[in-house]
Order: C-alpha cells, then sequence, then structure tokens
C-alpha cells in the first residue's frame, strides 16, 4: 500500500519534541540525577540532557501517539506498566532504584500529586507523613532495608543465604 503509514512507524516532529521537553523539563527534582533519557520512536533517537551523572539514563522504545499522550496528560505511569514499550536501563539497576527513582518521581510524585521540585517532594512526603504517622516511617525503613540488602548483596539470589534472609525481611518488616 503506497502512502499508508502504520502508527508505529511514526516520527516525532519539532512539535511533538516540543510536547516531551516541556513534560521532562517540569521535573526539576529528577534533572540532577540521570543524564539523559532517550526516546526512539519510528527507528529515530531523539535524546533529552540533564545534569545527572554521567552515563547514566534511560531509553525507551515506544510507539509516537502512546508517548505524545503520555506526556500531555500527564499518565507515564501508564507506559510504564503497559506490555509494548521497550525500557533499557544504562548503568541503572531499576526503574525504583534510590539514586534515581524514575518509576516514583515521574510517574506517582509529579504526574499524580504534581510534585515537580525537591521543595514540592519535601511538602508531598511531609504531608504523607502526618497522614499515614507510623506506618510511613516504618515503609521507609523496610524499603531501605531492602535496598541495602541488595546493593550489599550484588549477586544475592545466588546466594544460600537469600531465602532464609528473604524470609526473615518479611516476617519482621512486611
Amino acid at each position: 500500500m503506497i502512502g499508508v503509514q502504520t502508527i508505529g512507524n511514526a516520527t516525532l516532529v519539532a512539535y511533538d519534541k516540543k510536547i516531551i521537553e516541556d513534560y521532562f523539563g517540569k521535573f526539576l527534582s529528577f534533572n540532577d540525577k540521570v543524564e539523559f533519557i532517550s526516546f526512539t520512536v519510528g527507528g529515530k533517537e531523539f535524546n533529552l540532557k540533564f545534569s545527572g551523572p554521567k552515563n547514566v539514563g534511560i531509553s525507551f522504545e515506544v510507539p509516537k501517539h502512546s508517548l505524545i499522550t503520555a506526556c500531555k496528560y500527564r499518565v507515564f505511569d501508564d507506559l510504564l506498566i503497559g506490555n509494548f514499550m521497550k525500557t533499557k536501563l544504562h548503568n541503572l539497576r531499576h526503574l525504583y532504584e534510590p539514586k534515581a527513582n524514575f518509576a516514583f518521581e515521574i510517574a506517582k510524585y509529579a504526574d499524580n500529586g504534581m510534585a515537580y521540585s525537591k521543595q514540592d517532594l519535601i511538602k508531598y512526603n511531609k504531608f504523607y507523613a502526618k497522614k499515614m504517622g507510623a506506618e510511613y516511617f516504618f515503609d521507609l525503613f523496610s524499603n531501605s532495608c531492602r535496598d541495602y540488602f541488595v546493593y550489599f548483596f550484588k549477586n544475592y539470589q545466588s546466594s544460600k543465604y537469600y531465602n532464609q534472609l528473604k524470609k526473615c525481611y518479611y516476617f519482621f518488616l512486611k
């Protein structure tokens, strides 16, 4: 069929790039956590540069319409939970890694809570800490324990102690 272009192969035009830049430009708290976020749309790459650590970033391969819709309507979480976008991490273990925490800072705190700056995040966290009481601090503690465990035992799943420690973690902290 001549003249037919599939949605998956559509590339970004200047207007689309402006929407993406404006969307990610709002996340002031995330600016110093990665060096780049890259999007491959229709086989062409579009990069956003940030002031974070060198060689730390995230690449997404995503259909144009889905990306633009997610940026326009602040629903990037929908892209993360969908099964049609490819995600590649550069010098990050996962999207919830404490040093970047893309999933929470972009999809939860900013999109859902409209907390874009570090000051907004502090207010956001104080609000929920007050609302949840001791349970909030218990969750912070248990998540930190898990993060430190993974950090110190990088190959933890092949360890003979892993299953025992995992059982203890869930028994005492969850």
